[in-house]
């Protein structure tokens, strides 16, 4: 059963639009907003589980601020995220990169995030080009880009394995249960920070993209994707990354050295 947390909106230093913003929600007042807790630099949370600071948390609250909401956090596995089910809730921030198969099952926002792939190995292993990817024994995130790039990019010669989120992958790859995950390379750098054990040893350059996902028809395609452009153009995004992902990062992304996937 989702666990679900309820929080007064806090002010994010965004600007409002002067004209009246009316979202439609499930629940008058409030913005239901699902995420995968905890998920390293994006939503982070406190001893009983319950977010407490982190990119998308900003986001979260900065998105109802704007549009005069009380903020509710309902935690819903990623892969019933990307699959659609986002537990009631009236849209979700989740790491969810756009793809033409998801596309079909939700609405997108416009992107607020790039993301390319981390290569994820022990510390001292290195991964230099595709033949060498190849030969290894991954892991990757069920349902995710991952997953799709190493089944039809890589096509690893052992059978790839499948971990239920970025946390359980990072740890078969410490375990030596896996020789290598590929994920997404913001998390990839933030867990090798974390774990000196680990590294990012390279990056498939891919041009994804996060974007909020909303259930598929949403009446609120327009407001959101207004809000989305309004943060960018006012600075609120930028901020928020220097504020929660780059302190976490090891190293600046373009330091990562890219691995050619053809």
């Amino acid at each position: 059963m989702a666990v679900v947390m309820i929080f007064a909106s806090a002010g994010c230093g965004s600007t409002r639009d002067a004209v009246s913003l009316e979202l439609a929600t499930g629940t008058e007042g409030v913005l239901r907003v699902a995420a995968s807790l905890p998920a390293s630099g994006f939503w982070e949370v406190d001893a009983d589980g319950e977010p407490e600071g982190g990119f998308e948390w900003a986001f979260a609250t900065a998105l109802a601020e704007r549009f005069d909401l009380q903020l509710e956090v309902v935690d819903v596995p990623f892969e019933r995220i990307v699959a659609g089910d986002l537990g009631g809730a009236d849209l979700a921030l989740a790491q969810v990169e756009i793809t033409s198969d998801r596309d079909e099952v939700v609405d997108f926002s416009v992107p607020y995030l790039d993301s390319d792939l981390g290569v994820l190995v022990r510390t001292g292993d290195e991964v230099r080009d595709l033949a060498g990817a190849r030969q290894l024994d991954w892991v990757a995130v069920v349902s995710s880009t991952g997953e799709r790039f190493l089944r039809d990019t890589i096509s690893p010669r052992p059978a790839l394995q499948l971990a239920s989120d970025e946390a359980e992958a990072a740890a078969m790859v410490a375990l030596e249960h896996a020789d290598a995950a590929l994920i997404d390379l913001v998390t990839a750098l933030m867990v090798a920070a974390d774990q000196g054990a680990l590294d990012v040893t390279g990056r498939f350059v891919t041009g994804g993209q996060y974007a909020i996902v909303m259930p598929s028809g949403s009446p609120n395609q327009q407001l959101i994707d207004a809000a989305v452009r309004a943060f960018d153009s006012d600075g609120t995004l930028d901020r928020l990354e220097r504020e929660w992902l780059v302190p976490a990062f090891d190293r600046p992304l373009d330091d990562v050295p890219v691995i050619r996937a053809r």
